[in-house]
């Protein structure tokens, strides 16, 4: 499972993307007001989580008391970490399963339409679930 492109091929694509724009936006609510955000298409695999998400905080927590074998900054001291992508990806499936998702979209009658909003550096903004 690929979970992000390394960073320098992420952070060239998305340059060369900025470069050309698209043309399309998008309105979106995010951080509480609207905004319009250029709109890209990227392939899935291009966007790492943004491990420092609120959402799955506590589930960090709990997750480095269950694996004490692992430094306490797990989470926060490589954003590009493979192994902490890997955990983040199975806390957010657990937490995506949790709240019905991933049964709702295994229906093919109900899609995915939102989009992820991405920093600069193909790091998700909003989206980590959507993305999981």
């Amino acid at each position: 499972m690929e979970l992000g492109w390394i960073y320098p091929k992420r952070k060239k694509l998305l340059e060369d993307l900025v470069a050309k724009p698209s043309g399309r936006t998008q309105g979106i609510n995010f951080q509480g007001k609207f905004q319009e955000f250029s709109k890209y298409t990227v392939q899935i695999g291009v966007p790492k989580y943004r491990l420092n998400n609120g959402r799955t905080y506590a589930s960090q927590i709990e997750y480095l008391a269950k694996n004490i074998e692992l430094p306490k900054d797990f989470f926060a001291s490589d954003p590009e970490s493979d192994s902490a992508h890997k955990a983040q990806h199975e806390l957010l499936k657990e937490m995506a399963g949790d709240s019905h998702l991933l049964e709702y979209f295994k229906d093919k009658n109900h899609k995915q339409e939102e989009p992820l909003i991405l920093t600069h550096e193909g790091f998700v903004l909003n989206g980590n679930r959507r993305l999981c």
